[in-house]
């Protein structure tokens, strides 16, 4: 399988955290998942069978319906969660699909691994596809936010107000080591073409292939 692993350091995300990215399946095994962190702590299959924090599984299944964006096509997805709140939220395209409520006291833990393209290496969800922009941030982002880091499609950018909670960056994990058949490229989404020139240059997108 392909993938990337580390250990990324999650200390300012033990009490809020939210993780956005976005993912086209192409071709995947049963039950894909395209990133899990400390296996069970975060991690998500794109066929909505699998949402859970902490281990937790009272969301497996209610969401599959929600993941309906066919094969080959981008969707952005989003998890947001804090202890204040206590409710761990899953957003598709921006819009608030599922909500699951965590046990008092309970914070994220650190000192686990973050796979991109399986749940483990060797494990039997391996996502086979392509993923941009996955970053981690140390704030439990609003729903007003999430909606506006995916509002432009592959064309949005950060909101500067959010970029010093980007603590896990995508750009950052483009440089790490990877296993199998895993490829950059540089693609332009169609709907940059009507920002100027400079900008559209400014905001080529690096993306990582997984086969």
């Amino acid at each position: 399988s392909s993938y990337i692993r580390f250990f990324p350091d999650m200390s300012e995300m033990t009490e809020k955290y939210s993780l956005c990215l976005w993912i086209r399946k192409l071709q995947s095994e049963s039950r894909p998942c395209p990133f899990a962190y400390k296996k069970y702590e975060i991690f998500m299959t794109d066929d909505g069978k699998y949402n859970r924090l902490f281990g937790s599984s009272s969301l497996d299944s209610t969401l599959t319906s929600k993941f309906t964006v066919p094969a080959g096509t981008f969707y952005s997805y989003c998890s947001t969660w804090s202890l204040a709140s206590r409710t761990f939220k899953v957003y598709v395209n921006g819009k608030l699909v599922g909500t699951q409520t965590t046990a008092s006291g309970r914070k994220l833990q650190t000192g686990g691994a973050l796979v991109l393209g399986n749940h483990s290496p060797g494990y039997g969800h391996r996502f086979g596809g392509e993923m941009y922009n996955f970053n981690i941030y140390s704030k439990e982002l609003t729903p007003a936010e999430v909606a506006t880091v995916s509002a432009s499609g592959l064309c949005t950018e950060i909101p500067e107000h959010l970029e010093k909670y980007r603590i896990i960056k995508w750009e950052d994990i483009l440089k790490l080591p990877r296993s199998g058949t895993v490829t950059n490229f540089i693609d332009r989404d169609p709907r940059c073409v009507s920002l100027a020139a400079a900008a559209i240059e400014q905001m080529q997108a690096y993306r990582g292939k997984l086969e």
